[in-house]
């Protein structure tokens, strides 16, 4: 009973992640999850601390933040784009919550200069201290980046939380796919990463872990309590990376800084996909392979 309270739960998680630019009222969002308005709000708020409107502002302004760090459109059309009526209110709730204004939240947290941007000298974007064979391999992978419209459908859990310690579900989704027959070595797992950990707590991080599934592979007509079927379908860059997930942090930084210098493009408010190609627990951490999935909207 209580994991299909937390699934309905979900189902209004997911149903205000994809409605940002919209007003919605409490009772679509208890239709949504298939509850009464008045037992809805009690058990939202029980499950994840927060009451729905709280939550739906909480996304709101980390979606509106992630833009304003990592792209270079106007304040006022990233507050539109989060559902806020004009600047002045997504402005005045931005500073309740991250106590600056979006114009010094992106001073302060973008890791581009106006420097940055004037060049397209890839050597002038690394930071701190990198190898020659390390700035060799990285220039390699930005320069091999791919335009790609992303279809695949996916079965996955929600978690929420600490990335590191999301171990527990991945082996959970591994080993339903084991049983199903639609997990072994030549699988590709993705993970679709809702925030950016710069700027949501880390105990309230979301991510969607799973499996791709593969052309030809029957999906179960019943799934598991808490486990989702989703098709992804959007624009992104795809950028090749292999090695320890460790260097991903290093990685991520010149990925954006890629983006921004490229007039053709703008980096859009889709979640971030990793899609593990090689991986534990069957190969070494020095032979990993991630392809990173950044969603962007391409001029016309």
């Amino acid at each position: 009973m209580k994991q299909d309270l937390r699934d309905k739960i979900f189902l209004a998680q997911k149903f205000l992640e994809s409605h940002l630019q919209e007003k919605v009222t409490l009772a679509q969002v208890a239709k949504a999850s298939f509850l009464s308005p008045f037992h809805f709000h009690r058990l939202f708020q029980s499950m994840t601390g927060l009451s729905p409107r709280a939550y739906f502002e909480k996304i709101k302004l980390e979606k509106g933040a992630y833009l304003l760090k990592y792209t270079k459109q106007a304040i006022g059309d990233i507050a539109f784009e989060v559902g806020f009526d004009n600047q002045e209110s997504f402005t005045r709730s931005f500073k309740s919550k991250f106590r600056m204004s979006p114009s010094e939240f992106r001073k302060s947290k973008s890791p581009f200069s106006l420097e940055d941007m004037e060049t397209n000298d890839l050597n002038k974007d690394f930071k701190g201290s990198f190898s020659s064979d390390s700035k060799n391999q990285i220039t390699k992978w930005i320069e091999s980046r791919q335009r790609i419209q992303v279809q695949f459908q996916y079965l996955y859990y929600r978690y929420t939380g600490p990335w590191e310690k999301s171990g527990k579900a991945w082996r959970r989704i591994m080993d339903w796919g084991l049983q199903a027959k639609l997990f072994h070595k030549e699988s590709r797992l993705v993970g679709i990463w809702y925030d950016d950990p710069d700027i949501a707590s880390v105990q309230s991080q979301r991510f969607d872990l799973g499996i791709i599934v593969e052309e030809g592979n029957a999906i179960p007509k019943k799934l598991p309590a808490g486990l989702n079927l989703a098709k992804a379908t959007d624009d992104y860059v795809q950028f090749p990376f292999s090695g320890p997930f460790s260097g991903l942090e290093e990685f991520y930084p010149l990925v954006y800084r890629s983006l921004l210098k490229d007039r053709n493009l703008q980096i859009s408010n889709k979640p971030v996909i990793e899609i593990y190609k090689k991986f534990p627990p069957f190969l070494s951490p020095s032979v990993y392979e991630t392809d990173i999935l950044i969603p962007v909207v391409f001029s016309k």
